[in-house]
């Protein structure tokens, strides 16, 4: 039985073993099947495994630096790893990325209370525009917020108070913005955002969790001396994997996007924050057809509904933990 115990991490004890192979802590999926109670197929024998029961799928390949959630691409913090004819997962990957969205309820110890009050952060403002589409005409600060504005009508309408950290086109540090939400008392926070690119064929939908503690951000491949470092962020690790999960999910099903995945970083505007939260990037301005349906309204509230239904997916599987 191992008992991992990280600094801003809950202790948990599972039936799974880790073992340390070339220098990482990693555990077996085989075992990872077997605690799951799931059935494991080797895809391609030494390659790649799917485990599956009635109601998940999942798809791990060798040297891959991401898993398939029921489809949903989730970014690891190392890349999993073959030895002997076997798959093993780091094991906070395991722990803290893995295991909550698909058995939040071992975090039990650490369960949010109800989740009343949201913050909601539309990126940029003032002198900040973001990212910018001169030929079609968009800000990214005007995007974020109009967005900001229809996902809070709708939470609103499913009975959550909902607050903005900016009500109008007004400049607002990064550090300042997890204050207005901290100050608030948030039990959710969500900061929204728009890509953009050189390369104009980049596209689709990414969700951000606050990177885990050890482990680099999904932008890297190697760990820094600040990645060592706790955050208050880190408090809330297992709950920022679920949203994220639940947020990344609603957009590709609710939107046929591109599956960017729910990736890891070091956000500022997530670093200090007292709650659960996700930085959600909604769309490349950048890419031509992005930016035409961005012009319509419609599908600007459709981006709000489906990221307003990934919050109520999360907070009915929390409310589910007993």
């Amino acid at each position: 039985m191992v008992l991992l115990a990280c600094a801003g991490h809950v202790a948990l004890n599972g039936a799974v073993q880790s073992k340390t192979i070339a220098g990482r802590e990693v555990v077996n999926v085989s075992d990872i099947s077997n605690h799951l109670g799931m059935k494991m197929r080797w895809v391609e024998r030494g390659e790649r495994i799917s485990l599956a029961n009635q109601w998940t799928r999942i798809d791990i390949g060798s040297k891959e630096r991401h898993i398939l959630i029921n489809n949903v691409r989730i970014s690891l913090g190392r890349p999993v790893l073959a030895y002997r004819n076997q798959l093993y997962i780091d094991t906070l990957d395991w722990h803290f990325t893995l295991l909550p969205v698909i058995t939040p309820q071992q975090f039990k110890p650490s369960k949010p209370g109800p989740i009343r009050t949201i913050v909601i952060d539309p990126g940029h403002g003032g002198k900040d525009p973001g990212a910018v589409n001169k030929q079609m005409g968009l800000q990214e600060k005007s995007l974020t917020f109009d967005v900001s504005k229809r996902i809070q009508q709708h939470l609103t309408r499913a009975g959550f108070r909902v607050v903005l950290t900016r009500e109008n086109d007004t400049f607002i540090a990064l550090e300042d913005r997890t204050v207005i939400a901290n100050r608030h008392k948030a039990d959710l926070f969500l900061s929204i955002h728009f890509n953009s690119h050189a390369d104009g064929s980049a596209q689709g939908v990414e969700t951000f969790a606050f990177t885990l503690i050890n482990h680099p951000s999904t932008a890297r491949s190697s760990t820094v001396k600040s990645d060592r470092l706790h955050a208050q962020a880190n408090r809330h690790d297992p709950w920022n994997a679920l949203l994220g999960y639940h947020i990344q999910n609603r957009l590709i099903r609710g939107l046929s996007e591109r599956d960017r995945g729910l990736k890891r970083a070091r956000f500022t505007v997530l670093r200090d924050i007292r709650c659960p939260a996700a930085l959600i990037e909604l769309g490349f301005v950048s890419h031509p057809e992005t930016a035409r349906k961005l012009k319509n309204a419609n599908y600007r509230n459709q981006l709000a509904q489906n990221v307003a239904q990934g919050v109520i997916d999360y907070s009915a599987r929390i409310q589910a933990i007993r």
